[in-house]
């Protein structure tokens, strides 16, 4: 079996986060720092810029007023979460074509965005709160099968083991490799220095309770992302979830229908913003 240490210190010399990211990360922590002190690193980046203006004026963050600046946009979405989206958008373009000549990667980028889009939304739903973690959350969760993709290229890769409803068991995984790739991702994560509350979540996908409703709502989208992409009729809860999920996550077919509506109808916009 592989090192998993090792394995992760290898990926990380391979895939370094741009320095853009690790200013963000360092301004965030500090007790004095202000939005326009954000605004000001952002603004190096005109790249980066411009995908958080469009996130901002995206239905994730439904405003009735056009966000026109970063000052504006931080103010919406937030300083801590604005840094987690510049690591998401920044991974999301280092790793675009990680993997391409082994794996349908649009099917791979459409279930992390699909998943993402409907974490955030099952959170709001069952909880009452926003949650805007999840998006990045969802985005990234599954980043580790792109990085064995990229150092294991004798490895055979199956995508339909990993993503949608012929998904196998978390544990084929780790028979496989000695490891879930979910603890490739964390393991990357905490090397660019993500918040450890994030990559807990990460770290906990193959779990779930109703006393972790982060965990819960990334693993019930992960789900419907499955049948999604799978393109399962019809789109009910019977088919999607088992009991105990169900009543875990307490949602109706109505909620279900308004969740999947919404994903449906946003994910193709928000795969451009992400991807640049």
């Amino acid at each position: 079996m592989l090192e998993l240490k090792e394995f992760i210190a290898n990926a990380n010399k391979l895939f370094t986060i741009p320095d853009i990211c690790l200013s963000l990360n360092e301004l965030v922590v500090k007790d004095n720092c202000s939005v326009e002190d954000i605004a000001l690193v952002v603004s190096y980046d005109p790249a980066l810029c411009v995908r958080i203006l469009k996130l901002a004026n995206s239905a994730l963050y439904r405003r009735k007023a056009q966000v026109s600046s970063i000052d504006q946009a931080i103010q919406i979405i937030g300083t801590d979460e604005l840094c987690n989206i510049a690591v998401a958008t920044a991974a999301a373009l280092i790793f675009k074509g990680v993997g391409e000549s082994r794996i349908n990667l649009k099917d791979y980028w459409y279930h992390s965005v699909y998943t993402a889009v409907v974490a955030q939304q099952i959170y709001k739903q069952c909880f009452k709160q926003r949650q805007g973690s999840l998006f990045v959350v969802g985005i990234l969760h599954n980043l580790g099968l792109l990085i064995v993709l990229e150092r294991m290229p004798y490895l055979r890769i199956n995508l339909s083991n990993y993503i949608g409803i012929e998904r196998r068991s978390s544990r084929f995984e780790k028979q496989k490799l000695g490891f879930y790739f979910s603890d490739v991702t964390t393991g990357l994560l905490r090397h660019w220095n993500f918040p450890p509350g994030l990559t807990q979540i990460i770290e906990d996908q193959h779990s779930f309770s109703d006393d972790n409703p982060s965990s819960l709502s990334l693993h019930v989208a992960k789900k419907i992302a499955d049948a999604a992409l799978s393109k399962i009729e019809p789109m009910e809860l019977e088919n999607i979830l088992n009991e105990q999920e169900s009543t875990l996550v307490d949602i109706d077919q109505t909620q279900l229908d308004e969740i999947i509506f919404f994903a449906d109808s946003n994910i193709q916009s928000v795969i451009d913003i992400i991807q640049g």
